[in-house]
């Protein structure tokens, strides 16, 4: 596991504008941190480095669970899991059909993950 910090919002947009052009194909991201750390800004800036369109406002999946970008030839899975509680949970999402090669994840409170053992 990768910490990096950072010291305010352009700079964790800046790291993920470089993350997200180095993306080229399958790929997953967990993020961690207490409310208000920068989780989504950092998928903000993922998306831009990915070739998400301005047209697209990133938003975080706090409610909606999976919110899903275009990103050329790929697609960006931004998901939330805080609100949910039990791993079975995942299946009724449809977590398991989001694992294609032309998707990349990216994870907020990824804790349901580890229980399910994905």
């Amino acid at each position: 596991m990768k910490k990096i910090t950072c010291t305010d919002a352009q700079e964790t947009i800046d790291i993920g504008r470089r993350l997200g052009r180095a993306v080229s194909g399958e790929f997953s991201i967990a993020l961690t941190g207490d409310l208000g750390t920068g989780k989504t800004t950092l998928i903000q800036g993922m998306a831009r480095g990915m070739g998400v369109d301005e047209a697209y406002y990133i938003t975080s999946p706090t409610f909606t669970i999976i919110n899903e970008y275009p990103a050329g030839d790929l697609r960006l899975c931004h998901l939330d899991l805080y609100r949910l509680a039990d791993p079975e949970e995942l299946d009724y999402i449809g977590f398991n059909d989001l694992l294609t090669p032309a998707t990349v994840l990216a994870v907020e409170w990824p804790g349901l993950l580890r229980e399910s053992g994905i």
